[in-house]
């Protein structure tokens, strides 16, 4: 099944349906589970990651919805959400990729697979 392109404002959308439902989710954490929450967070693109999203890009032909994401999200750090969800920094991304000498792997996943 193909999907649609993902834009910035679907993006801007999906991390402020995100915020919301983490923060009703922390306000019962502690006394469903016995100990505090941590950070639970989806962070905006800081310069920087925006920076290694526009030189490392070109190392990402064939990404552009990956390119599109990290110009909006900047990281994805829920450790608190069923086994923990994490989205690894551009940065972090283009690093591990030229370590192990290729590209970001072209398996879809959902952002709206809650």
């Amino acid at each position: 099944m193909d999907q649609l392109s993902y834009s910035a404002a679907w993006l801007s959308r999906w991390r402020d349906e995100i915020t919301d439902a983490v923060s009703s989710m922390v306000l019962t954490f502690e006394e469903t589970n016995g100990y505090e929450p941590g950070t639970n967070e989806v962070r905006i693109a800081s310069e920087e990651a925006l920076r290694a999203v526009h030189d490392g890009g070109r190392e990402l032909q064939g990404f552009e919805d990956l390119l599109t994401f990290y110009e909006s999200i900047g990281e994805v750090v829920l450790p608190d959400v069923g086994n923990g969800f994490f989205v690894h920094s551009a940065c972090d991304v283009l690093t591990g990729s030229r370590r192990k000498g290729r590209s970001p792997s072209r398996k879809r996943t959902s952002l709206m697979g809650w």
